[in-house]
Formats: C-alpha cells, structure tokens, sequence
C-alpha cells in the first residue's frame, strides 16, 4: 500500500460519522478479542493431544502443572476431561467470535459505504449549476453508483480484513512460537518473501487494471445510457447490432481487468499451500527423527499444535495478501470517490439562506451583466442592462445561440455573472440570499424534466405524496388545459407517466411543466419555449390563465413562436450579446417587417 492510497483511506475516514467511528472502536475490540481466543483455540490443542497420547508427559510442563493443581486435579489421569472440555470450549469461543467479527464486520462496512454515497450524492447535488452543465452525468453516475460500491468491495473491507488479519496472524505466529522458535522464524520468512515476491512481480499489471477499471466502468455506464437515450434513432436506422458491439467491446474489457486482478489476488495460494505442507511434513520427518528415541507420542501434539496453526495462518495470510492486492487495484477508483466527497459546498439549505430576507416588491435590475464560460471563451453577453417591473410581462427573442437562455439562468440565480449586479429591490443578490431569491421563481423549459411517477407527483414535482394539495392540483390543470386528458384516463391523476414521460405527447409533456410552475404560486414564472409544442389555440388559452392568475405574477417569455409574445408589456431582442429593445407586440410587428 502507497503513501498515497494510505493518505486516501485517512481521508475517506474523515468523511465517516462521529457514530460510525465508535462502531469501528468497537470492531477493534471485538477484533482483538477474535484473535485472544484464535490463539486459546490453537494453543488448547497441544495439552489436549498430549493428555491424549501421553498423559505424564503433561505434569513436566511447569506452567500446565501450576494451572491443574489450582484447578484441584493432582494426578495427569484426572486431567482428561478438564482438558478435552477447555479445547471444545476455547474452540467454540473462537468459532463465535469470528462469525460475530465476520458479521460486524460486513455491517459496519456496508452502512459506511451507504453513509459515503449519500455524502457524494448530497454534495453533488448542492454544486452550482455551471458546474452541472460541464459534467457528464454517466461518470457521476459510475462513481456513485458503482465506484463507490468498488470503494466498499475493494478497499474498505479489505482494510478492515487486513487489521483482522494482522492480529490474528500476530496472535497464531505467538502460540507457535511458545511451541518453537525457529519454526515460527522460518515459517514468517518464507512465507513473507513469497508473497513479497508476488506483491513486486504484479506490481505493474494490477496498476494497469486499475485505470482500465476507472475508465472503462464509467464507459460502460456511459455507452449504456447514450444507447437507451437515442433507442428511437436506433430503432429507425436498424443499428442494434452496432450498439450491442460497442458495448460488447466496453465491457469485455471492463471485467477482463476485473478478471485479471481478481486472478492476480487469489494465484499465491495455490502455491503457498503446497509449501505448507511440505513444510509441516519435513518438521514432522526432522522431529520424529530427532526424538526417535522418545517416541512418536512425543511429537504428536507438537505437530498438531504447529499442523493446526499452520491450517489457520495461511488462509490469513492469503487474505492479507489479496486485500493488498485489491486495494491497488482500485486506487483509480477510489480517486474518483474521494474526488466526489471532498467537493466544497458554497451554498447549503440552511436556515439562514432560506429565510424570508428577500421580498420581491417592485423590480429586478439587471446593472452592466457580463457572462463568459471561461476566461479563454468570447463574452456570451456583454454590459446587459435591464429592468423588469413586478407583475409585467417582459418578451426575449434572437437567434439561437445568442444567449437567451443565458441571460435567464442568471435572472434565475442558475448562473453567477462574470461582471456586474443584480439587485431586487435595491437589495443585491449574493450567496447570502441566494436560495431564497431562487424560491420566488418557476422555470418552465422546452424539455420538461419529468419522473416515472404519477401525473400528481409530477405536477407536484418535490412535495411528499401524502402533502399534495389535490384542490390546488385540480386548479392548475384546469389551467394547464389538461382536464379532459386526465380526466380520459382510467386512473385520472394516478395515472404512470413512464419513464422521462415517453407516454406523453410533447405538448402534454409541456403542459404538465406549466402546471408544475403554476403550482408552486411562485412570483415569477419564466417560460423558454414552454408552449413550442403546443397549438396557438392551446398555447393561447395557457398564456391567458396565466395572466388571469389572482397573484399577477412577473412573466419572461422566450419564444421563437412570435404570436407567443402578444401578451408582453416589452419585448427585448439579445444581438450581439446585447440587448436590442423593441418595445410592444405591435412594435415587433413592425421591426418584422423593417
């Protein structure tokens, strides 16, 4: 393990809970108890074989004596069943804790890794919206979803295994120590330099799997969504086969990496259990040699004690070994996680940002706004000045591309300008209100967002189901003209809307937008080619409940549609990155024709 993926793991536990880190101090301590009664377990076996084969033998043993006189058993033939009941005994402790371990141990690690998903989630959700817009969803997607999972598989369990690991190793290494020094000597460097050999050999390689995993997860997802997203287009052109290779391809190389590192964890054992046994073997052919004189009773519970410790050693070993193994493997991975939760948070949902220090009472100034994308790229606009008045009805048009939906997402609060002020009221918008000033607003755009939910939960896009004022939700489909398409429905507003609303028509998917932002009773309803899908008889009843709303509310309508715009106090014209005023509909008329 790096310096650098150590340095990771302390930063993934600075994520963890203050609860969670108790539950690890206790994972520890369960962990120290685990190996104790591993090294009860394996040390009960020697006094249990040799009251078996020679129960005299058992009273030369100075520290064994003391313990069954105080127990009150003075002759070796006594000893039998204290014995064989402490070997059962100390064998089912051990079995219990490491079942017990076995289980914390998984549930500790699967809770944490949920706790760590819900932090990337929340502070990626919480990322300003500029940021949004230059990320690509599937490798969000990929590093919540399946990263981070990789993080609890790969790391976080392997860490934890390793600290087991190490304990009990350390506690199994002590008790064949107590049995022979310079067995438990060579058994730690043989088998130490093997695994170290392994470690340097696949150094390179499991390094190497570790990008292809990183990259190639988030390519799968990616290959995923783009071929579910365009299923129409690739319907049409007959092109099945051609996406199925694609991601055939993608994820082939994918889990030949997987594979391959999976292989590279698990081959050592297939090498290291033949060399124990041949181990074990030349001890018992050296001691039986050695102790000819005294008989095979002699050494067999030397050999059992050290045959016992052996079979419990390598197993552990092996997993060290293939936790290392992992932990490398996903260092590229785990990047991306920590990447994810170490995301700064400039603006939370606190109270303070969501209090009612800002009302909208008479007008939103727009004072010299600039906005580029960069400093490399050419100003989107430039020196906008602009004054909407409460309860009017401000019209934007230009060409595509000129920066009208820029201009809105900024109004919104959506985009920080590079330049420039806007102020509400005299009061400048900033971080300290932002929230708050983005509660006043509705946005209706051309491709509404829509879940697969009900109609009702749709509409009520955010509430809980069980708050959803229905007498208001009738209201606001009236106005939306959705009544008599509801009400076709079997299950009226419960009807399911399918995924991303595929059982809509466009217009209707545009109409159940509008009555989302109806519904929210918001102050300022902005409208970017909202009704594009609709009909001009539709669209003109919709722009007419709208003005008939009791609250007035302020309106900004981008439309190429220009009979769209018949209702607006001021239409504005965005031409190059500037703002062209035209005045009324009727002016527009004219500028037309001009």
């Amino acid at each position: 393990m790096n310096n650098q993926t150590f340095s990771f793991i302390l930063r993934l536990w600075s994520f963890v809970s203050s609860k969670r880190k108790l539950q690890f101090a206790f994972l520890l301590i369960l962990i120290f108890f685990s190996s104790i009664f591993e090294m009860l377990s394996i040390g009960a076996v020697f006094p249990f074989l040799l009251v078996l084969s020679t129960p005299d033998v058992l009273f030369e043993y100075e520290v064994l004596k003391r313990i069954f006189l105080f127990l009150g058993y003075e002759s070796p033939s006594e000893t039998l069943l204290i014995t064989t009941i402490f070997f059962i005994f100390a064998t089912l402790i051990a079995g219990l804790f490491r079942i017990t371990l076995l289980y914390y141990l998984n549930f500790l690690s699967y809770v944490t890794c949920a706790d760590l998903g819900v932090i990337a989630v929340e502070k990626t959700l919480h990322q300003p919206y500029s940021t949004h817009t230059k990320r690509n969803s599937s490798e969000l997607i990929n590093t919540v979803v399946v990263k981070i999972n990789t993080v609890l598989q790969s790391v976080l369990l392997p860490t934890l295994t390793l600290i087991s690991s190490f304990f009990t190793a350390v506690g199994i290494l002590a008790v064949i120590s107590l049995v022979s020094f310079e067995i438990s000597l060579i058994t730690i460097s043989v088998l130490g330099s093997i695994y170290s050999i392994f470690v340097k050999l696949t150094k390179n390689k499991v390094s190497k799997n570790s990008k292809d995993i990183a990259y190639k997860s988030t390519r799968v997802i990616k290959i995923l969504q783009e071929s579910l997203g365009g299923i129409r287009d690739i319907i049409l052109d007959n092109a099945q086969y051609m996406h199925s290779k694609i991601y055939k391809k993608a994820e082939l190389d994918y889990r030949l990496a997987q594979a391959s590192n999976a292989f590279i964890g698990a081959s050592p054992r297939f090498i290291i259990e033949p060399i124990g046994i041949i181990v074990i073997a030349s001890i018992a052919y050296i001691y039986s040699v050695n102790q000819a004189e005294k008989g095979i009773e002699s050494i067999v519970p030397i050999l059992g004690a050290l045959a016992l410790g052996f079979q419990r050693l390598l197993p552990i070993l092996q997993q060290t070994y293939a936790s290392i193994i992992s932990i490398r493997g996903s260092y590229d991975s785990f990047s991306d996680v920590i990447f994810l939760l170490d995301q700064k948070v400039e603006l939370e949902d606190s109270s303070e940002n969501f209090s009612n220090n800002l009302m909208f009472k008479s007008m939103i100034e727009l004072k010299n706004i600039s906005y580029k994308y960069n400093n490399e790229s050419p100003l989107i606009l430039s020196k906008i000045n602009l004054t909407i008045t409460k309860g009017s009805c401000i019209g934007i048009i230009g060409k595509t591309g000129s920066g009208k939906s820029t201009l809105i997402d900024i109004i919104m609060g959506l985009l920080v300008q590079s330049n420039g002020l806007i102020e509400v009221d005299k009061k400048p918008i900033n971080l300290n209100n932002l929230i708050n000033w983005r509660s006043h607003i509705s946005h209706v755009p051309q491709s509404i967002f829509l879940t697969d939910n009900t109609i009702a939960e749709n509409i009520a896009l955010n509430v809980s189901k069980n708050k959803i004022d229905y007498k208001l939700l009738h209201e606001v489909v009236r106005q939306a003209q959705l009544s008599d398409l509801i009400n076709d429905w079997p299950n009226k507003y419960e009807t399911m809307i399918g995924e991303r609303g595929v059982r809509l028509s466009g217009g209707q998917r545009q109409r159940i937008g509008i009555a989302r932002a109806l519904y929210k009773k918001s102050e300022i309803i902005v409208l970017d080619e909202a009704t594009s899908a609709l009909d001009s008889k539709t669209e003109q009843a919709v722009i007419k409940e709208i003005f008939l709303l009791r609250h007035k509310p302020t309106v900004i309508i981008i439309a190429h549609r220009h009979s769209t715009l018949e209702n607006c106090d001021q239409i504005l014209e965005l031409k190059n990155s500037n703002i062209v005023t035209i005045g009324s509909y009727n002016d527009l008329q004219k500028y037309l024709i001009d």
